[in-house]
């Protein structure tokens, strides 16, 4: 697909705060909910939102804090003095906290960690589970919302492998560090996807083991599957209602789609069987470097960002007279994993994916 199928505005970096920035023939961006939530060295406010997931039945928005408070652009460095990472249920029409929980140390929060995104489950039409990668401490993570408890699971897919540790995005190669990070869930919530950035192999795994194990890494191990192997390391990944994924593809500057149901087939029809085969170059563009936060809206569009992050981590650093951040859109024809669930939708709720977009920019933003 050509660039002339899309559409896609430029943040400007320079000269950017959290309380305003300037997005391209767009009004003014400001905090949400409020600039109180946005306080440094409150723990009981945001301090460093990585990701979050709106549950489009209840009007809902899983936030994901990592607390950590380091300069990204040395992510080897262990996190001093952090407030503890978090997860805040916030409600997007009343604009009121629901719930709040914080990891306990031994599920994530020792040393160097970094939760990064999430996806929800549902039971009985239902957000309850939270999924949710660990990028640098190399973990999945469970949320169980009912109970209020947390686990984690580690496995030697998770971590960054040394062969791809090295990338080139043009004419630059950046060392990474990075493991698990973008995850998808399948439209019924029974398979859960995941990859790492310093890494091309894709795995897949039963939320049910995910939820029934409780942490058992033993477990997980003996019900993990390595599915395909992707083109070239990349970083999020979306699910679709119709049984497609897209991928990052941050080599090849673009996003990649596998659709399931073709590779159905030689699966006997099981998604537990089934392998990637069929994969494609669905999208991409010169500017596409670093393409991350992928969402799917309920028009069709696949939303995402593009970040340069491999700037940030290259001895030139990011470069300030140039647009770094893009917001891409894309019609696919497809919706989001979450389309289906019993509850009725929230009356009033806004567009689950646009504001996980939103955002995500202004997040980047402040990484500068």
């Amino acid at each position: 697909m050509t660039s002339s199928n899309m559409t896609s505005s430029n943040v400007t970096s320079p000269n950017m705060s959290a309380s305003s920035m300037t997005l391209s023939n767009v009004t003014l961006l400001r905090p949400y909910p409020n600039w109180e939530m946005q306080m440094l060295w409150n723990c009981d406010a945001l301090q460093r939102v990585q990701s979050m997931e709106v549950d489009p039945h209840a009007g809902q928005m899983w936030i994901v804090d990592t607390g950590y408070r380091e300069s990204m652009s040395n992510v080897t460095t262990v996190p001093k003095d952090a407030c503890p990472p978090k997860i805040i249920i916030f409600d997007i029409n009343s604009h009121s906290i629901v719930h709040k929980y914080t990891f306990p140390l031994d599920v994530t929060g020792v040393g160097r960690f970094y939760l990064n995104d999430i996806v929800l489950g549902f039971e009985n039409g239902a957000a309850r589970y939270a999924y949710i990668s660990d990028t640098l401490a190399y973990k999945l993570v469970v949320y169980d919302y009912k109970t209020d408890l947390s686990w984690a699971y580690t496995h030697p897919n998770m971590v960054a492998d040394a062969a791809y540790k090295n990338l080139t995005i043009g004419n630059e190669t950046t060392t990474i560090i990075t493991g698990i990070n973008g995850i998808a869930l399948s439209p019924d919530y029974q398979y859960l996807y995941y990859s790492s950035v310093a890494g091309v192999g894709l795995h897949q795994i039963k939320t049910s083991v995910l939820i029934s194990a409780r942490g058992d890494t033993d477990k997980f191990a003996a019900a993990v599957r390595t599915i395909g192997t992707k083109v070239s390391p990349g970083d999020g990944m979306a699910y679709g209602s119709n049984h497609n994924l897209y991928y990052s593809a941050l080599g090849e500057n673009g996003i990649y789609k596998w659709d399931v149901r073709k590779d159905l087939g030689s699966a006997a029809g099981s998604f537990y069987s089934v392998e990637m085969k069929t994969h494609a170059e669905f999208v991409s563009d010169a500017r596409m470097q670093w393409v991350d936060t992928l969402a799917i809206d309920g028009a069709g569009f696949l939303w995402f960002t593009t970040s340069r992050l491999n700037k940030l981590f290259s001895e030139g650093g990011v470069q300030h007279h140039e647009p770094n951040f893009y917001i891409w859109k894309v019609y696919v024809g497809d919706t989001n994993y979450m389309t289906v669930a019993k509850p009725t939708l929230g009356a009033g709720s806004i567009s689950s994916s646009i504001l996980m977009i939103c955002l995500s920019v202004i997040f980047a933003a402040c990484l500068l």
